[in-house]
């Protein structure tokens, strides 16, 4: 989240390396430096094409990035993924540290509901011990760690813990990862998008590291024959 921010504070030096690198691959495939026409109409003032597309592409898109990321990663949430922490894997590689400020972040949110709340500490740290011990760890939910590990007289506390994170909801469905992956990919710039494209486009955003791996060569050469334009076989094969 600070690298998003880092780079918006000083996006006119970012943007500058970013659009020579494009300018370059521009050069590729005989593609020229140039604006969408201006209609006075909800046209993003500048003066160059370059000005044009910093204000009306990169900048609102760093915009977009990084209030989707504090929405989702706020410190109000961070009490909430931060259970998963308690899992025999996850814990058993927190230094002193680490557990000390997983405690201060699990205190302050869930405190309230503890059984024993003022045992915690001593509690989480022999959760954290009982695992380091352990050679190896337990593939299993975390119904079955509530019911092997975190019993009710020694780990009170954790079991309380777990069985809020067993009931947590999904925060990415299906449903929703379509919505986000729609809003990037169909933005105005690319308002004449046909149906089908922007749905395998979709697809590819959504599956892509779970799909075979592709023949890129034999994409691009059936994608030279259909839009013969600008697009020759030296720019896309890089020969």
């Amino acid at each position: 989240m600070n690298s998003y921010t880092d780079i918006r504070s000083g996006i006119d030096k970012w943007f500058e390396r970013l659009y020579t690198k494009v300018l370059r691959l521009s050069e590729l495939v005989g593609s020229a430096e140039e604006r969408p026409r201006v209609n006075h109409r909800g046209t993003t003032p500048a003066e160059t094409a370059k000005e044009y597309w910093k204000r009306a592409v990169a900048i609102p898109f760093l915009d977009i990035v990084s209030s989707e990321l504090k929405s989702r990663f706020s410190h109000e949430k961070r009490a909430h993924y931060e259970l998963c922490a308690l899992v025999p894997e996850v814990i058993s590689k927190k230094d002193e540290n680490a557990v000390t400020s997983l405690l201060n972040v699990l205190k302050e949110k869930w405190e309230h509901i503890l059984p024993l709340p003022a045992a915690f500490e001593s509690e989480l740290f022999r959760w954290s011990n009982h695992w380091n011990r352990q050679e190896a760890m337990p593939d299993e939910s975390v119904t079955s760690i509530m019911a092997s590990h975190a019993d009710g007289i020694f780990f009170p506390n954790i079991r309380e813990l777990l069985k809020i994170l067993a009931v947590l909801p999904i925060g990415s469905t299906e449903a929703e990862r379509s919505f986000f992956c729609l809003r990037r990919l169909h933005t105005w710039l690319r308002s004449t998008m046909t149906t089908d494209r922007l749905s395998d486009l979709s697809v590819i955003a959504m599956h892509g590291n779970t799909m075979v791996a592709l023949e890129t060569d034999r994409i691009c050469r059936a994608f030279m024959e259909l839009h013969p334009r600008r697009m020759t076989e030296p720019s896309l094969f890089g020969q």
